[in-house]
């Protein structure tokens, strides 16, 4: 019985959170659903992620007293800076006579951090550099050089713009380097933060371009298979005047390019006479790929989202062409982040009106065909600021994470009382999870789970049309993979039952299961106690 009402309890939480407006701000959150931090210098949150247990962690760069370093801090769920992490909730690594940025944070399946960055250094190459922190917020010396890896390629400029965790603990950086014919270039680290000479040859490949590349976000697949996302430029070629084109590259595990990936890895998509850049990549549950990136048009940034098939090719079920490109009523939008709902609604973070050096969070909300949710805040899009309107300040969103709940975190920065710091703010979305045991928002065939909420042990049931493979995957609601297996041999023609141990260090939460074969996929999400 006390089960049952834990259970009725916790469901009745997410139907709370769900009759919020959607697009407004948790006033649970923060100090009235907002968070900034300020720290007596300058510093700059560039990535944010939310470990199992719902606390925050965000790394950017730290500019305090006129000594550069790299910073991690970690919230508590409700916004306060977790004391418990290094000091009052906040740790870094000072480097003399360079400037560090941290632009990606991941958490390791232990629950340790890794913070990927650079140092930017006077004559001298820069350096992309590897951090890892123990849960505590004390630096892991088992790993790397006292617990840093760092690695030079060539004699020129060197910028990580993004990073991924691989399942087996391998870490894949991306970005662009003026080593390699100005390319774009993604590179693989051991776990102990050697280079992975297995990947590329090397362990790096550089994405070739007519005249110029770059990579500004990287995911994994759930089949292992790499996504790399950014610009080339192509400036003056197939009647693009302007410059730029939108760039996908897919790579197999082992650094070479996918060829089935329209035919030889790699997506280039123009529109004539604009200049366009790919900012950030998700995966759908269907295993398409949303973009969020800008077109550049007369002077203005415009946010732009585009969705493309597994194949590469582009998918024109989704906006306009494939695309969805809008404006704001101000001078220079741009994107910097997105993620996708369980619904499908397509949610992208960055900043907008930052004419006159005036910035705001901006979040906006896409149905899964490309339009706006008009149930987001009335028109699909909600700006937030940090200050009141008749200072000069400056905020943008630089990752958006969707929480068990449904509610959505955004994590930047902001500058407020004329300080720049660390950003968070958290909204409602009226995601209703519903009922989750026979919610199933990708079906192409019937399947179905019980026990509904579970604790250890969930069994699938699942019909299929012709005898097949099967791959059972469970990952939490952005995509983060913590369980893939097969069906235990071939799945027959009919009714199909599987048994399933959940691993231990799955915490309780909301997660989904998704069954890949010959049909096609189906996902269904359940409530693990």
């Amino acid at each position: 019985m006390k089960k049952q009402i834990f259970t009725m309890i916790t469901m009745l939480s997410v139907y709370a959170a769900s009759a919020q407006t959607p697009g407004t701000l948790d006033t649970t959150f923060g100090d009235s659903g907002k968070v900034h931090v300020d720290l007596g210098g300058t510093s700059y949150g560039l990535s944010m992620t939310v470990q199992n247990d719902e606390k925050i962690v965000m790394c950017g760069a730290l500019i305090n007293q006129n000594l550069p370093s790299f910073g991690v801090m970690r919230f508590d769920p409700d916004g306060q800076l977790d004391n418990s992490f290094g000091t009052n909730g906040i740790a870094f690594n000072t480097y003399p006579n360079s400037i560090y940025s941290g632009r990606k944070v991941l958490i390791q399946s232990d629950g340790k951090i890794l913070v990927i960055g650079m140092r930017f250094q006077d004559m001298q190459p820069d350096v992309m550099s590897i951090a890892r922190y123990n849960t505590d917020g004390s630096v892991d010396i088992s790993f790397g050089t006292d617990g840093t890896a760092n690695c030079i390629f060539g004699d020129n400029y060197n910028e990580v713009r993004s990073a991924a965790l691989q399942p087996d603990g391998k870490i894949i950086l991306a970005g662009i380097s003026y080593n390699f014919d100005n390319g774009g270039f993604v590179a693989r680290f051991n776990p102990d933060g050697s280079i992975d000479n297995s990947f590329s040859g090397d362990g790096i490949l550089v994405v070739e371009s007519d005249v110029f590349s770059e990579i500004n976000d990287v995911i994994i697949q759930p089949d292992g298979k790499i996504v790399a996302v950014g610009m080339s430029d192509v400036s003056g070629q197939s009647g693009n005047s302007n410059g730029s084109d939108i760039m996908l590259i897919r790579l197999n595990n082992d650094g070479s390019m996918d060829n089935s990936f329209d035919n030889d890895g790699k997506v280039v998509t123009e529109v004539p006479g604009n200049s366009l850049a790919a900012n950030s990549v998700a995966l759908q549950v269907d295993g398409k790929i949303v973009i969020a990136g800008n077109r550049f048009l007369s002077g203005q940034a415009e946010f732009l989202s585009a969705r493309y098939n597994m194949d590469g090719s582009i998918d024109n079920s989704f906006g306009i062409n494939g695309m969805k490109i809008f404006s704001f009523s101000n001078w220079y939008s741009t994107t910097h982040s997105i993620a996708v709902q369980p619904g499908g609604d397509i949610l992208i973070g960055g900043t907008t009106d930052i004419a006159n050096g005036f910035g705001k969070f901006a979040l906006v909300c896409l149905t899964p065909s490309g339009d706006f949710n008009l149930a987001f805040d009335g028109d699909g899009i909600v700006e937030t600021q940090f200050t009141s309107t008749s200072d000069t300040t400056s905020a943008s969103i630089y990752s958006v994470h969707v929480l068990p709940n449904g509610k959505v975190l955004a994590g930047g920065f902001a500058k407020q009382e004329n300080v720049f710091g660390f950003a968070l703010a958290r909204y409602h979305t009226g995601n209703f999870l519903g009922n989750l045991e026979n919610e199933n928002q990708y079906q192409s065939f019937p399947v179905k789970l019980f026990p509904n909420p579970s604790r250890d042990i969930i069994n699938v049931e699942f019909q299929l049309a012709t005898m097949s493979e099967v791959t059972i995957q469970i990952a939490d609601l952005t995509g983060r993979v913590f369980q893939q297996q097969m069906y235990n041999g071939m799945a027959s023609e009919g009714h199909n039952l599987q048994s399933i141990n959940l691993p231990s260090s799955l915490s309780s939460g909301i997660y989904v299961l998704t069954l890949r074969t010959k049909d096609g996929l189906s996902s269904i999400q359940f409530i693990k106690n």
